[in-house]
């Protein structure tokens, strides 16, 4: 790649950083029927109130039983594209090109998409 390829290529990964990190912030609330919830993007529940705490567990448990059947669906479709040998090296080009996590994207936990260990802890889960 040219040098001025990959400065572009840079700039675009700078780009798609950036926009990562503003859908990452995004949070959608929903209020009724003694329910409030608040979730990610991404589907991540990241509040949840109810009256009763054993709804809210049996909810969280779920949650995280049917973001796992779809996480698993979600990897093998994509494993089809980032298998082609063109695909790969281009990602493996722009992983190396793009600075290191920040430590807000550290995992706490091993399913980063089940409710936030505040909110399971506050409901006895977890």
């Amino acid at each position: 790649m040219s040098r001025s390829g990959e400065g572009r290529f840079e700039e675009i990964a700078r780009m798609a950083r950036r926009v990562q990190d503003a859908v990452a912030g995004v949070r959608g609330t929903a209020v009724g029927e003694g329910v409030r919830i608040e979730v990610a993007a991404d589907g991540r529940i990241t509040d949840l109130r109810l009256a009763d705490p054993l709804l809210a567990q049996a909810i969280s448990r779920a949650h995280t039983r049917a973001l796992a059947a779809a996480a698993g669906s979600v990897s093998d479709l994509r494993r089809e594209l980032t298998e082609e040998p063109a695909i790969a090296h281009a990602l493996r080009v722009l992983l190396e090109s793009t600075p290191a996590a920040h430590d807000r994207d550290r995992v706490e936990d091993a399913n980063p998409y089940a409710l936030p260990v505040a909110v399971r802890r506050g409901y006895g889960v977890g």
